[in-house]
């Protein structure tokens, strides 16, 4: 564990933080002065400290599922969790992840989580893990086939690829989009459009969330 000594003798602890916009780093700093001391690794300083805040509160600028796991195999990883990317958090914590907060959810709770993950306990709160049922529920609507299809035509995929990529018909594939379709109108979740259908696709976590932020691509040594 890295700390330093701050005035007064309390402990200011070292926490690396990847994804987000800067301004949602400056607002981490704020919210943990004091305890915390937050940095972002560059690829002249990449090694990161044992414990990382991955900041998921835009969906355009969060790691994949697959540089999150990898984050969490060698630090304690904790997920600063947005609307749009609760599937992905469920991912990333069933692959290591020690905690998740929501990003909408007060200052005393990201500080609470923090210190856990700072003691090497997992936390999560109470609202991410309702956030995340909702997801499960969701995705419980959907049979396999029909998350697939969700998941490739959310890529902007064409249907006659989606139906090549899965060794089905045309027909069948939009068969399967009319089935979706119909089960999550009825549950008022919109999906008449391709975007309605890539948001809902990233927010179960069935596909990474695109990188539309202007970002090149994920932070150094990630």
């Amino acid at each position: 564990m890295t700390a330093t000594t701050a005035r007064g003798g309390a402990a200011v602890h070292q926490v690396s933080v990847v994804g987000g916009h800067a301004l949602g780093l400056l607002g981490l700093c704020g919210a943990l002065a004091g305890t915390h001391q937050l940095s972002r690794p560059t690829a002249t300083h990449g090694l990161l400290h044992e414990q990382v805040i991955a900041d998921l509160s835009c969906a355009g600028c969060s790691p994949s599922v697959e540089e999150l796991a990898a984050l969490a195999e060698r630090h304690q990883l904790l997920l600063l969790v947005g609307a749009m990317t609760v599937g992905l958090a469920e991912e990333a914590l069933s692959r290591g992840a020690v905690g998740a907060v929501g990003a909408w959810e007060p200052v005393s709770e990201l500080r609470r989580t923090v210190r856990a993950m700072t003691a090497g306990e997992p936390s999560t709160t109470l609202a991410v893990r309702t956030a995340s049922a909702r997801v499960r529920e969701v995705r419980a609507l959907l049979s396999p086939q029909e998350q697939e299809v969700l998941r490739l035509y959310g890529a902007d995929l064409p249907v006659k690829t989606v139906a090549r990529r899965m060794g089905i018909t045309v027909g069948t594939a939009k068969e399967y989009l009319k089935r979706l379709r119909a089960k999550l109108v009825a549950r008022d979740i919109p999906v008449s459009t391709k975007v309605d259908l890539r948001d809902l696709a990233e927010e179960l976590g069935l596909l990474s969330p695109a990188r539309r932020c202007g970002t090149t691509g994920p932070d150094p040594l990630v």
